[in-house]
């Protein structure tokens, strides 16, 4: 298609539109999670490989904040292929491939989502005034936007001189902490082992990567690999996973790739080894990783280690880098020491009330949606009952923002993390934001995938998003789409009875039936008027759970799943996990584990 048109200036100018498809369209919006990539997904060299859908395209919204409602935002679709599909978001690719699918219909995702955002900076200002949570907070903004507006150039002015002052001073902070780090000074990148207790660790490293501790500073990886003798005096390719948080990669010494964009964490880093340095029959290779904000590691799948040449032969193959490599610790960074100038901060700013919405959000209505997928949570789980009255609030002013009525809102309950539960209950855990997500399916046409057996204990972001997209996708296919075969989920807590010394509940989504996965049925705590909760003998009973304990003869109240990490494995018949409930509205200071 072709448009033609006058400038004006009488010019003619024209715009080609091409390659357009009429489909199902779906905005997957919400923190880390969504954000998380396919690159960085279980089985993610697969995954890529196989994502030859035409038909399925993605529009990422750059990430960006403003303190009024744009009408523009940036970014561009790209055609689903093994070549595009690693930047996609893994939970909105995996939720498309199965609607796709499902339906043979061409499917668009928009991604609109931010690390580590709050629910507010994504609602809009109208919405959050009406609130008891935000009311407070959208009055403060709204003082601090006029002042702003009032004094914009005297202000700016000096913000962008405090800005140039502190970046000029993080960044010699920085450059004086790599020439002044143990490793640089003693040279680890040449294979001297200096004074470094070193040691040896996998790669790609664990989850949480538990031999490095958490630990604030420096710390090198190292790998002596065998250079076939065809490569000599050619370029290669080194790949090795995502590093936490920033890396300089060595290759017989010399320094081949620097990544020093601490967002690029969940990047796999690809680095071209100049054909002047492959030498040797062998080389070493050393990663010096820079952390200051925890979570160290290099990660990934072994997919993501190889060394080969940048433009192989017929019959070449990459050498694998996974495996066993050396690493010791350089020296630590005192975050006190970090310049930290005052830098006037204008209303609009990423965590500001609605300036996500302003910027990502309102620009997008009126394209016409189907439904919006939502991923979020983690970053308001310190206040899950404010998280109750802003969480629909969000929904509401997203429906209301693009005027066709109450669309498909399906979002994911906090998958399970941290230690696994050791107490019958854990009180002000996870488990009460989970609760208000729970609760928000109250509001009309709404689904809510649950994750409490897909999490992982060391990290917030769990790999596996395929069962995520796919378990969003049930509930698309089964209440927007109509498909009636469909379970769209595990049980949903529904109701209770108390039966003398037992108390029996009862539950939706359980026409299959009810079982205990992989052992005898676990996770249920039961309580009195003392609110002490203990653990519970638990029993299936057609599609009822009873629920009993000898310390609690007379019972008011059962909780299920009710922890970080919780222990627990009710599903249906059809293989979907229960949420986490309770049966009380009693408040986590009210409440205490038993035995």
């Amino acid at each position: 298609m072709t448009i033609r048109g006058t400038d004006p200036t009488g010019g003619v100018s024209e715009v080609s539109i091409t390659n357009v498809l009429v489909g199902e369209v779906w905005l997957c919006s919400g923190q880390s999670n969504m954000q998380f990539p396919l690159a960085s997904a279980m089985n993610a060299k697969e995954e890529i490989a196989r994502a030859n859908y035409p038909w399925i395209r993605m529009f990422t919204v750059r990430n960006e904040t403003a303190a009024r409602p744009r009408r523009e935002c940036a970014g561009q679709w790209a055609v689903c292929s093994p070549e595009t599909a690693s930047a996609f978001s893994a939970v909105g690719y995996f939720f498309a491939r199965d609607i796709h699918t499902n339906l043979n219909v061409p499917v668009g995702m928009i991604n609109a989502s931010w690390g580590g955002s709050p629910v507010e900076p994504w609602t809009d200002l109208e919405t959050l005034r009406a609130t008891k949570a935000a009311r407070t907070r959208v009055e403060a903004f709204e003082h601090a936007l006029n002042l702003y507006e009032a004094n914009r150039e005297k202000f700016d002015r000096e913000r962008e001189e405090a800005t140039r002052r502190q970046e000029e001073a993080v960044a010699k902070w920085n450059a004086d902490l790599m020439a002044n780090d143990l490793g640089t000074r003693e040279g680890w990148q040449t294979g001297s082992e200096g004074s470094g207790d070193w040691k040896t660790t996998p790669m790609p490293m664990p989850d949480g990567a538990p031999a490095l501790g958490g630990r604030i500073g420096f710390v090198w990886c190292r790998k002596s690999v065998a250079i076939p003798p065809e490569w000599k005096g050619r370029d290669l390719e080194l790949r090795i996973g995502p590093v936490d948080e920033v890396d300089t990669t060595y290759f017989n010494g010399t320094a081949v790739g620097e990544t020093t964009d601490v967002s690029k964490w969940q990047t796999p880093r690809k680095y071209t080894v100049p054909a002047a340095l492959v030498t040797n029959d062998r080389a070493l290779i050393a990663i010096r990783v820079m952390n200051q904000f925890g979570g160290i590691g290099i990660f990934g799948t072994e997919a993501d280690y190889s060394l080969a040449p940048a433009a192989p032969r017929e019959g070449e193959k990459p050498v694998s880098l996974a495996g066993e490599w050396s690493f010791a610790f350089g020296s630590q960074i005192d975050l006190q020491t970090k310049p930290n100038i005052p830098i006037p901060s204008a209303p609009g700013a990423a965590w500001d009330v609605s300036t996500m919405y302003n910027a990502m959000i309102a620009p997008l209505a009126p394209y016409a949606i189907q439904g919006a997928l939502w991923y979020q949570g983690e970053s308001n789980a310190g206040k899950p009952l404010e998280y109750l009255e802003l969480f629909p609030a969000l929904i509401s002013s997203w429906r209301k923002t693009w005027g066709q009525g109450d669309f498909a809102f399906l979002f994911v309950q906090l998958a399970n993390f941290m230690a696994r539960q050791s107490l019958p209950v854990e009180p002000q855990s996870w488990a009460d934001i989970r609760d208000s997500q729970f609760k928000t399916l109250s509001v009309p046409n709404t689904g809510m995938a649950v994750a409490i057996d897909i999490g992982d204990a060391n990290d917030i972001h769990p790999r596996n998003k395929q069962e995520v997209g796919r378990r969003l996708a049930l509930w698309a296919l089964a209440k927007t789409y109509g498909r009636k075969h469909v379970v769209c989920s595990g049980p949903l807590f529904s109701g209770y009875k108390v039966l003398g010394d037992r108390i029996a509940v009862s539950f939706d989504h359980a026409k299959s039936g009810l079982t205990a996965k992989d052992g005898p049925l676990t996770g249920f705590a039961i309580a009195g008027e003392d609110k002490v909760f203990h653990r519970a003998e638990a029993s299936i009973e057609g599609r009822t759970v009873v629920v009993s304990s000898s310390k609690v003869p007379k019972p008011v109240a059962v909780r299920y799943g009710w922890a970080n990490n919780p222990v627990c494995n009710l599903y249906n018949n059809d293989g979907l996990p229960a949420s986490p409930f309770r049966t009380d509205d009693w408040k986590p200071t009210e409440i205490a584990p038993g035995d």
